[in-house]
């Protein structure tokens, strides 16, 4: 267990993990339930800067460093993927011609308009958010970014249990690439899903939260899977960064829909 939540702490990040580390695609595979505790750790980091920085700067330049220095712990790993997914899937046609779109390091104009446009969502929901009575204390604040940054791995996830792997390996951009996950992992996901869900709405105090975010996932991974399966048959490791980016704006909306 130690070995495989390092794997995935170094396939998502670029925090330095212990050299000793035996790595195999079958490690990788059952190292994905990790993902969402990942996530939790850059969530709580995201949240101690906030309220660092924030003691001299405003929450809108505060917003942004964050986001930067996100940059730094990730490597821009989802942001790539969101831009590749939006150029392969705004400029191809055919399978074969959308995954070697997605493949080029290049960024085209679809790819370019969905990271800012993305990017700039963000920043201004976490902005608003901020400014709501519910994230006055400091333990709102990392709960939030807690929240936020691991439920949004949930749902890539999920599909990688719903859709099978696309691209043959002799293509793959990146290598290695989790291909699939046990049912285990997947039962387990879910119910952290739920229990992230159920917390985050107690500790804002309003219960209508749970229902609105169980939704807004579940509507967007219904939404991918019929897409990706409709021009792909499967997913790619791309699709799966741009879910993340999606499922974390997703998250941000909703919450700032209901609360305010």
């Amino acid at each position: 267990m130690w070995q495989r939540w390092w794997i995935a702490v170094g396939f998502l990040t670029r925090i330095p993990i212990p050299t000793n580390i035996e790595f195999s695609q079958n490690q990788l595979n059952r190292a994905a339930i990790y993902f969402p505790w990942v996530g939790m750790l850059l969530g709580l980091i995201h949240g101690l800067l906030v309220l660092l920085i924030s003691r001299w700067f405003s929450i809108e330049l505060t917003i942004i460093m964050v986001i930067t220095i996100g940059f730094l712990l990730t490597g821009g790993f989802h942001e790539d993927g969101l831009a590749d997914s939006a150029d392969g899937l705004g400029g191809g046609w055919q399978k074969q011609q959308v995954l070697h779109i997605m493949k080029d390091s290049t960024i085209g104009t679809y790819g370019a308009l969905a990271l800012i446009s993305v990017l700039i969502l963000k920043w201004q929901s976490n902005v608003d958010l901020f400014k709501l009575q519910h994230f006055y204390s400091a333990i709102n604040i990392i709960a939030l970014m807690v929240f936020i940054q691991g439920a949004s791995r949930i749902t890539p996830v999920l599909l990688m249990s719903l859709l099978p792997y696309c691209r043959d390996d002799q293509t793959s951009k990146v290598k290695p690439l989790v291909k699939k996950i046990s049912r285990w992992s997947f039962t387990m996901v879910v119910l952290l899903l739920c229990a992230m869900v159920a917390l985050i709405s107690v500790l804002l105090g309003n219960i209508i939260l749970s229902f609105s975010f169980l939704l807004a996932q579940l509507f967007l991974l219904w939404l991918s899977f019929v897409y990706f399966k409709k021009r792909l048959g499967g997913y790619t490791g791309d699709l799966l960064g741009g879910l993340q980016q999606l499922s974390e704006l997703s998250l941000l909306l909703v919450m700032l829909a209901v609360l305010s």
